[in-house]
């Protein structure tokens, strides 16, 4: 199993309110094409709390790209999320921590 692979198993096990990963992970991978990678996330340790109830307690999904692409905004904005942002420029370099030049992260996030 690779490294994508094991973020999809992460995200099923997050499943929760408005988040269905099944629907999410389906349509990355039937959509390869228009992203490089994907992560989920929360800026907390609430994870780390929660694994012992195998819990995998995330609600931020970012997903990187090399284009703005309006198919994958649409995509995401299918997953009913709370909110669907890119991040570009700046603040994808802070977030990163590297300079990236034409690199995208769509920041998709449920309540």
């Amino acid at each position: 199993m690779n490294t994508q692979e094991l973020q999809f198993e992460l995200m099923k096990k997050a499943s929760f309110n408005n988040f269905h990963a099944d629907q999410v992970v389906g349509d990355l991978k039937a959509n390869t094409h228009l992203w490089d990678a994907a992560v989920m996330d929360r800026c907390s340790l609430i994870k780390l709390r929660d694994l012992a109830e195998d819990i995998w307690n995330v609600d931020t999904l970012y997903i990187l790209t090399s284009i703005k692409s309006e198919q994958l905004y649409e995509l995401a904005r299918a997953w009913n999320p709370s909110s669907l942002r890119w991040i570009e420029g700046d603040e994808a370099t802070e977030m990163l921590d590297a300079y990236v030049s034409g690199d995208y992260i769509l920041c998709v996030w449920w309540n």
